[in-house]
């Protein structure tokens, strides 16, 4: 016999909230965030207050463009801090979020963003990686060519 097994039945969180609003009483000015770069000693730190605003300001611009609960987001971007506020982002709104490797190919996007069913994509004009620039907005308009009917906005 397998049993009755049941966890969490009706329960709901914010994975944003969790990480980021209730440590703002007590940790507001603390580190949450340490982004380091490509570059020998580029170091950004976030506060959990520095946080909170970034991922807010993100969210409230999703928001306004029309992302909403239960969407899913295609996310191809550097490994910046901006990808961080996104993916949190995504949560505090409720939506679901796929983060692919800026690496990938047009087609490798395409494929992941078509199986995934995401409506938006968020990306940035280029990124670097191994001392390359790379046209991450260019690739992210090639990948959506064919995907009419499932990407609303990039």
């Amino acid at each position: 016999s397998t049993g009755d097994i049941a966890w969490f039945m009706g329960g709901q969180l914010n994975a944003s909230v969790c990480c980021i609003d209730q440590h703002l009483a007590t940790r507001a000015d603390q580190t949450a965030l340490i982004w380091e770069g490509d570059e020998l000693g580029e170091v950004k730190k976030y506060t959990y207050r520095e946080l909170h605003r970034e991922v807010c300001k993100i969210a409230n611009a999703m928001r306004a463009s029309g992302v909403k609960k239960g969407d899913t987001v295609a996310i191809y971007m550097p490994m910046i801090p901006e990808l961080c506020f996104v993916m949190m982002a995504c949560c505090r709104v409720g939506a679901a979020h796929s983060v692919v490797f800026a690496g990938f190919s047009a087609e490798a996007l395409r494929d992941r963003i078509v199986y995934a069913k995401s409506k938006w994509v968020f990306t940035s004009d280029e990124g670097k990686r191994g001392g390359r620039s790379l046209p991450l907005k260019k690739i992210v308009d090639t990948a959506c060519v064919g995907c009419e009917g499932i990407v609303e906005k990039v």
